[in-house]
């Protein structure tokens, strides 16, 4: 992430790691904690905390399921396109509106 990426996205207050985590599962159908973790660098209970405020906010689901390898239940997790667009589109409507 640049300088002007990291400004622009802190001075709405947003957290530019849920930002990175976004645009990572953006790329991909789904996707587990651990494969954030590998991407970012970022440990398991910080990713698991920053998934579950996205999933308040209905931009990503999860489902569960049985490990590839049989050793118990893993979450997948999902990104929901039109949930995030709208997001970004209510934001720019709002910053763009005028006030008078």
């Amino acid at each position: 992430m640049d300088g002007l990426t990291l400004r622009a996205i802190t001075a709405f207050g947003a957290s530019p790691t849920r930002v990175e985590i976004v645009r990572f599962a953006t790329g991909h159908v789904e996707f587990s904690i651990h494969d954030i973790c590998v991407e970012t660098g970022l440990s398991r209970p910080s990713v698991r905390m920053h998934l579950g405020a996205l999933e308040a906010l209905g931009l990503v689901t999860s489902r569960r399921d049985v490990q590839p390898r049989g050793a118990g239940a893993i979450r997948y997790w999902s990104v929901r396109p039109s949930e995030i667009a709208d997001v970004l589109d209510d934001l720019c409507l709002y910053v763009s509106s005028s006030r008078g």
